[in-house]
């Protein structure tokens, strides 16, 4: 009798959980259509206004030769235009919002935090500086002991550069997820770790290093100077953060072998890729370690990730002319734990494992080979 109400409850306990998950997923979903609706879509700006509005405003677009000074760039407040930070000393700067192109330049002892930008983002000659960055491309040159939480679509890029350490993306404010959205990059597609430098050592020393996790959520709190837009809690709360935490490639190969990944259909991920990085960054039994979100409409592509059985079911099953995401992940009772998270869509997803394949081949495909995904929608 004792057995039977532990399972009874055990039984109790989990469909209560799988309920609060699909009750999330709904509030997530309405609130997104509501947000849709009510939300005035900005007629996009013309290259002769823009050109119009920097030269009727200089000021307003360059942050220049502060000393010991907190600058905040509210959102709504470059609208996607081009912004300038340099000669700066010992203080702190935030644009929280979006923008083209930002150039960061002569900078020492500063924190700096910069929202989604379209295209890239320049640091160069600057130093002994904490950085957070949203960008399509990340280009670092002549610089020394930077630390940057980094989201970035395309592979970052350092030069002539020395003791630049590097995490992922974290940080939170209520218009983030938007202004993501308004430059047509993905928190889903973010190759921070992947860096390239243009300027090896001989010796094979690297230039740059990968941040301990337990650091991640410390640089970008530093201050208190956000009251006016978020709490310091709001920022703090996983819940509240829309890029994925990933590990990146702090991992070795056997590590990366041992992984599992995941395609998500594309119809749970239609309805979920909005609320599934708050779900994921919550759980202490998972840890993503790579993301990317494409289509896969190529034939060539499809032949690479599956057998032809397997393409044939699949295929016929799924409407795969909207886009899929792929998720390489580890974790202990890693099954168990992708269906609580998927609820009602435990279902739709495609799993690889080191039982079934190649892991290493299969990441290999998809992380590094598909390099057309990390550009811009």
């Amino acid at each position: 009798m004792i057995s039977i109400l532990a399972l009874s409850f055990s039984s109790l306990q989990k469909a209560i959980k799988q309920q609060n998950i699909k009750d999330q997923l709904s509030e997530d979903e309405n609130q997104q259509k509501k947000n849709q609706q009510e939300a005035p879509q900005p007629k996009p700006l013309k290259s002769w206004e823009i050109r119009r509005l920097q030269q009727q405003n200089k000021d307003d677009f360059v942050c220049r030769n502060k000393q010991n000074e907190t600058i905040i760039k509210q959102p709504g407040s470059l609208n996607g235009l081009q912004y300038k930070i340099e000669s700066c000393t010992n203080s702190e700067i935030y644009v929280l919002d979006h923008s083209t192109t930002i150039f960061v330049d002569d900078c020492t002892n500063c924190k700096i935090f910069i929202g989604p930008c379209k295209a890239s983002v320049f640091v160069r000659d600057c130093k002994n500086c904490e950085m957070v960055i949203a960008c399509q491309q990340y280009r670092s040159r002549d610089c020394e002991n930077i630390k940057t939480l980094l989201y970035c679509q395309s592979q970052p890029v350092i030069e002539s550069c020395k003791d630049m350490q590097f995490g992922c993306f974290y940080f939170a404010y209520p218009q983030l997820s938007q202004q993501f959205k308004d430059c047509g990059i993905n928190p889903w597609t973010n190759n921070w770790s992947d860096i390239y430098d243009f300027t090896k050592n001989p010796n094979g020393v690297l230039n740059y290093s990968y941040l301990p996790e337990d650091e991640i959520e410390i640089i970008p709190y530093a201050c208190e100077k956000l009251n006016s837009l978020c709490s310091r809690e709001y920022c703090e709360e996983r819940q509240n953060l829309c890029v994925p935490i990933t590990k990146g490639l702090r991992l070795n190969a056997n590590e990366l072998s041992n992984s599992s990944i995941i395609m998500v259909y594309p119809e749970a991920t239609s309805k979920m890729v909005g609320s599934l990085a708050s779900i994921f960054n919550q759980r202490n039994d998972i840890q993503i370690i790579r993301t990317l979100q494409c289509k896969l409409l190529n034939d060539s592509r499809q032949d690479l990730i599956f057998s032809l059985e397997e393409k044939s079911t699949i295929f016929s099953q799924h409407d795969f002319s909207e886009s899929v995401l792929f998720i390489q992940l580890q974790g202990e009772n890693l099954k168990q734990a992708l269906d609580d998270i998927f609820g009602k869509y435990s279902n739709q997803y495609y799993l690889w494992n080191k039982a079934n394949t190649s892991i290493t081949k299969i990441s290999k495909i998809i992380f590094e080979n598909w390099e057309d995904e990390r550009k811009p929608n």
